[in-house]
């Protein structure tokens, strides 16, 4: 076997990492669908057993050309947004999750929560 070029290491080095980045997108986007199908349904099977102060969750397009959810509870609201690509470390984050993993790409949703002063919805 031929020893490779430092240009075919890199291409090759560089080719792997778009294929996990498009690969990361591709999983985030469908684990987002399945999350936000999951908690429509849930908010409509509790509709249709009577539960009051849930209104319908809303999906808003995003300039990245994602989905966020809002779900509103009462005065409160939630966003649900997905996000992709390295995170930052949270020196309160109970997962305990090694300070070098964050400069892995990954996929995951970021969760607002807050009140609403009216019933406007925060996007």
């Amino acid at each position: 076997m031929a020893e490779q070029t430092p240009f075919q290491l890199i291409e090759q080095t560089l080719n792997r990492v778009n294929n996990d980045h498009a690969a990361i997108n591709e999983y985030t986007e469908m684990f987002t669908r399945s999350l936000f199908a999951a908690l429509e349904e849930f908010v409509s099977e509790l509709a249709e057993l009577g539960v009051a102060g849930i209104d319908k969750p809303r999906r808003y397009n995003l300039p990245t050309g994602k989905q966020a959810l809002q779900l509103s509870i009462t005065d409160y609201s939630i966003i649900f947004v997905p996000l992709a690509g390295a995170a930052r470390p949270n020196l309160r984050d109970e997962a305990r999750v090694p300070g070098a993993k964050f400069k892995e790409e990954c996929g995951r949703i970021a969760v607002f929560p807050g009140r609403r002063p009216g019933r406007d919805c925060l996007l």
